[in-house]
């Protein structure tokens, strides 16, 4: 194989690998903590700081909220629904909300819960 071809080889690969990742689950990846947990527009009375997603590189995801739950597994982002499926409960099944907003720094969930509507604004936190 000629030199010359191994940058085109290279470039294509590149090309082909950058294609089928996907930038929303590359911004999840990280440490965040709750800030702000509102059912219909007003506060709930728990602290928000309670709930934490951890995010890794390679898809899997560890979450811990109020009472001691806690739960990992793997996620995937389709559209603008983050899917997450827990695989350290027997039974459990996929989960999923909506990305309402999806910044460096910020993270806002919609979730329903019994027809009523609640928003989750997480923070990214330091590794």
């Amino acid at each position: 194989m000629p030199i010359k071809t191994i940058p085109l080889f290279f470039f294509i690969f590149m090309l082909l690998w950058s294609a089928c990742s996907n930038p929303a689950e590359t911004a999840l990846v990280g440490r965040w903590q709750g800030v702000e947990l509102t059912e219909e527009g007003e506060q709930l009375n728990l602290d928000p700081g309670e709930i934490r997603f951890e995010f890794l590189a390679k898809k899997g995801y560890i979450f811990s909220s109020t009472l001691k739950y806690r739960e990992a597994g793997t996620f995937r982002v389709q559209t603008e629904y983050l899917i997450t499926q827990d695989t350290s409960h027997a039974g459990a099944t996929d989960k999923s909300v909506r990305i309402v907003q999806l910044e460096a720094d910020t993270l806002v969930l919609e979730m329903k819960d019994q027809e009523k509507t609640r928003l989750l604004k997480l923070l990214r936190t330091p590794q």
